[in-house]
């Protein structure tokens, strides 16, 4: 065989084995940006995982205001009627504390479950951004196990070719 039939050969076998890392490398690019994504998603679910512990600590402290202002109001109101000369702890004082209580519990109460549902939307998103990890996660594995196939096919198409260069060049030498 010739000088220029093996050199052929030789560039195919070359190109066939560039082919094989070009597609392995792909797959590990394409793995290893996909971990990098899920990373990131992992990142976020621990701040959402977090923001939800602000959301509920901001309603407590906005619920325990609450309660200092209704003490506060139900206190000046019993003042104000002792002021006027009305009895405190009997008839009409009893509903205005009463009334000023029970205005004071459910606003507290619904302070805390706006933070409640606040901290759950918080939490949803968490549980998202970690779904979201795992589908990264799956898709760099993918990648990675298609840079691969496409590495095996390369080989065999590769090989097929070089069989094939190699049996025209044979046949020319040995007719």
């Amino acid at each position: 065989m010739g000088f220029m039939p093996a050199l052929a050969i030789g560039a195919q076998v070359f190109g066939t084995g560039i082919s094989i890392f070009g597609a392995i490398q792909e797959g590990r690019a394409k793995q290893d940006a996909a971990n990098f994504n899920a990373g990131i998603q992992r990142n976020n679910a621990i701040i959402a995982r977090r923001q939800a512990g602000f959301e509920l600590e901001a309603g407590e402290l906005r619920a325990g205001d609450l309660a200092e202002q209704g003490r506060f109001l139900g206190g000046k109101a019993m003042v104000a009627a002792a002021g006027n000369g009305v009895r405190v702890g009997d008839g009409s004082s009893i509903d205005i504390s009463s009334d000023i209580r029970a205005r004071a519990l459910r606003n507290i109460s619904r302070t805390r479950r706006g933070a409640t549902l606040a901290a759950s939307g918080q939490l949803a998103r968490a549980a998202n951004f970690e779904s979201q990890a795992t589908l990264d996660e799956f898709q760099g594995e993918a990648a990675a196990k298609a840079g691969q196939i496409k590495a095996l096919s390369s080989l065999a198409s590769g090989a097929g070719s070089v069989a094939t260069s190699w049996h025209a060049f044979a046949t020319k030498i040995d007719p």
